[in-house]
């Protein structure tokens, strides 16, 4: 590839690792709906002379400030935050913030969902102070109450926000938490966390938003220390969170809920965050419903004795998964499905689709290496638990397996896939599977269909290896398609130019896909309707929907014939010109 060829490639390549926002308000990723709360608006502006207290703004130092102001000022701080915060309210606080009361410093806000009026109504404002940055220290802050921001703060030394209380009496509802820095430096437990415990102590319509998380516990630690860096707990509904930024943590990136009842925790909506260089996994769910991942970077998962490393997936009751648009890669497993509970009639649904996975194997010192008669070993895609997957429009290539079923599940999709190169951790002229089903293999409960799957592809559909296409069609698995891709898989830029530019591969591609509107629009409308449903690619392009739908997490042109461009670089104009 000469160098121009690959200056294109690498601008190609920069449309799908740079999130898409829209100049202006934040724009969701795919799928995810807006809440109602206008969680970027701008704080109160601060009095323009603050020298003397204003009633409703507070400003608080706990080391130069005294008990006898009702709000403080810059020149005679308040030392504590009032206890509750009133409505209307706007606090900064100076310097370092530790009062604990039980163990834990408490914030109880009283906003109203109405107007912001000084000392009158609206939601409260924690912030920290212009010339003097405040930050939390020492223990753990605990939020609740109602409609309130809490922004810009750095959490240190052993304190981290809780929001919500397992305790009864503790309901937090309409927080945001925003632009905040949380370090570590904890022995277990969970810098960022919603907290709920029974139903009249719900976390309900939370927000993180923008924040940085990081150094949760020893990483280095050789024990199960678990320590995450955010966690949705029991009894929280319609959570929001979004480009975030965490790395280091001996625990997970994110766990959804890690004990029942699974119907307590629902709605969770997870997109646009970055999270790398944690143990066990990026983002996981144990007991909830209606779980949106859509649009993250997962990357450089540690692997443990005790716990082989993922991108995302879930165990034990993952009811309605949605994991769509990711972009995953350097785990042993991009997306798994553990072992899952028997839940009665309740059927466990599970959907893959247009996620991008590459450069998966296994650890040298794991126990899942690739290579053996055992679909239990590394793979991008790794299903066991569920009763029914959804895989769709993904891309996985240079990884030790494709995608592989442990179990007898009811029903297993896998269309309009791109799956090649499944050399990583293989002996040189070996390969792994591209797809493998150890249990099913009747069209009855497994579907392979409208996949594109390189050259020298290998599907092994129970005890039954497939290495043409035409013996795949013979057994029911149709319009599966192969041809080379002459490029080196460790390359992305090289990838996405020949899928791009190579016309054979674009003619394999495009139009050719399976129609799955009814789980692309319909279905998940019906569980989203405040969603305009699966409509974009990774690109953030218009699908072409329907059966002119392509094969793989990108449309050729798009419905629309555009692509939305990132906030930066602007006005950039790709033409691509074959070699």
């Amino acid at each position: 590839m000469n160098s121009s060829f690959r200056h294109v490639a690498y601008l190609l390549l920069s449309f799908i690792i740079i999130p898409f926002h829209s100049t202006g308000a934040y724009t969701m990723p795919v799928g995810i709906p807006a809440p109602d709360i206008n969680f970027e608006q701008e704080a109160p502006a601060r009095p323009s002379d603050w020298s003397k207290e204003v009633p409703g703004y507070y400003y608080i130092d706990l080391v130069n400030g005294s008990y006898s102001p009702s709000f403080g000022s810059e020149t005679a701080p308040r030392k504590m935050l009032p206890q509750p915060i009133p409505a209307g309210s706007y606090v900064e606080i100076a310097g370092d913030y530790d009062v604990p009361a039980g163990g834990f410093t408490r914030i109880i806000a009283n906003g109203t969902n109405s107007e912001w009026v000084a000392n009158t109504s609206g939601p409260v404002w924690i912030t920290k102070a212009k010339n003097k940055p405040g930050s939390f220290t020492g223990h753990k802050v605990v939020l609740w109450g109602e409609n309130a921001f809490l922004t810009d703060m750095l959490f240190k030394d052993k304190s981290l926000l809780q929001i919500g209380s397992p305790s009864s009496g503790y309901a937090a509802k309409n927080i945001v938490a925003r632009n905040n820095e949380i370090i570590g430096v904890i022995d277990g437990g969970t810098l960022l966390s919603t907290s709920g415990g029974s139903p009249d102590s719900k976390a309900e319509n939370i927000i993180f938003y923008n924040n940085t998380i990081h150094d949760a516990g020893d990483i280095n630690s050789s024990f199960d220390q678990d320590a995450h860096l955010m966690t949705v707990s029991g009894y929280t509904s319609n959570v929001w969170i979004l480009k975030n930024t965490g790395y280091n943590a001996s625990g997970s990136g994110l766990q959804v809920n890690g004990a029942p009842p699974r119907i307590a925790t629902h709605n969770v909506y997870v997109g646009d965050n970055e999270i790398y260089n944690v143990r066990q996994s990026g983002l996981w769910v144990k007991f909830a419903q209606n779980v949106i991942f859509s649009g993250n970077y997962i990357h450089n998962i540690v692997t443990t004795p005790w716990s082989v490393s993922k991108g995302i997936g879930a165990q034990y009751e993952p009811d309605g998964l949605w994991m769509i648009n990711n972009r995953i890669h350097d785990v042993e497993y991009g997306i798994r499905i553990a072992s899952t509970y028997d839940v009665g009639e309740t059927i466990l649904k599970v959907y893959t689709v247009g996620n991008i996975i590459y450069n998966v194997t296994a650890a040298p010192e794991s126990t899942i290496q690739v290579g053996s008669e055992n679909s239990w070993q590394s793979a991008a895609i790794h299903l066991v638990g569920g009763h029914e997957h959804y895989i769709y429009n993904n891309l996985i290539f240079n990884v030790g397996n494709g995608i592989t079923t442990s179990s007898h599940s009811h029903k297993t999709l896998i269309e309009n896939n791109i799956i090649f190169d499944v050399i990583n951790g293989h002996a040189s002229g070996e390969s792994g599977y591209n797809i493998w089903s150890e249990g099913n293999k009747g069209t009855e409960k497994l579907i392979v269909d409208n996949n594109f799957l390189g050259g020298g592809f290998k599907v092994k559909l129970h005890h039954t290896i497939y290495e043409r296409t035409a013996l795949l069609d013979a057994g029911g698995h149709l319009n599966n398609v192969t041809n080379p891709i002459a490029v080196d898989s460790t390359d992305i830029e090289s990838i996405f130019s020949s899928l791009m530019s190579n016309q054979d591969v674009s003619t394999l591609l495009k139009d050719k896909g399976k129609n799955n509107n009814y789980f692309l629009q319909t279905s998940f409308k019906e569980i989203f309707p405040n969603t305009t449903g699966l409509d974009r690619d990774i690109l953030n392009k218009e699908r072409e929907l329907g059966a002119s739908i392509d094969i793989g997490p990108f449309e050729q042109d798009g419905a629309k014939n555009e692509v939305t461009p990132p906030q930066s670089p602007t006005n950039v104009q790709v033409l691509i010109t074959p070699q």
